[in-house]
C-alpha cells in the first residue's frame, strides 16, 4: 500500500467518526433558551453538514441513518414524540413501511419481506383450513 492510499484510508476513517459525531448531535441536540430555537435549527444544520462531508469525501453512510433523518429537509424523523413531524404507515400491498415527513412532504419507503416468519405447512391436518 502506497503512502498516498494509506493517507487517504485515514482520512475517511476520519471523516466517517466525524459525520458519526454530527449524526448523533443531530439526534439530541443541546436545550437552548426558548426563543432561539427556531433561530438555530442545530439538528438540520448538523445533518447538513454530515451530508456534504459524505458528499465531498464519498464516504457512505449506514442504511439504518436514513430512517432518522429526510433527506430532502434535513429534519429529524421523531418518531417518539407521537407525529410532531412524520407520519408512519405499513402498506401490506408492497410490503413497506412509509414514511411521511410533515413539514416537506416527502415519502420514504423501507421494505420488509416475510422471510423471518414461520409458514404454516398445509401438509398437517391439524391446521388445513379446509377441514
Amino acid at each position: 500500500m502506497s503512502r498516498r492510499e494509506s493517507q487517504k484510508d485515514g482520512l475517511q476513517q476520519l471523516v466517517s467518526e466525524r459525520i458519526a459525531i454530527l449524526l448523533s448531535l443531530a439526534k439530541s441536540p443541546p436545550a437552548l433558551p426558548h426563543g432561539l430555537e427556531k433561530k438555530y435549527d442545530l439538528p438540520k444544520k448538523y445533518f447538513r453538514l454530515a451530508m456534504k462531508l459524505q458528499q465531498r469525501h464519498r464516504v457512505r453512510i449506514d442504511k439504518s441513518v436514513w430512517r432518522h433523518f429526510c433527506k430532502k429537509c434535513g429534519c429529524v424523523r421523531s418518531l417518539a414524540g407521537k407525529g410532531k413531524n412524520t407520519s408512519v404507515a405499513v402498506d401490506s400491498v408492497t410490503k413497506s413501511v412509509v414514511y411521511l415527513c410533515l413539514p416537506c412532504g416527502a415519502k420514504k419507503r423501507f421494505f420488509y419481506s416475510n422471510k423471518s416468519r414461520p409458514t404454516l405447512s398445509t401438509s398437517e391436518p391439524h391446521l388445513r383450513a379446509d377441514l
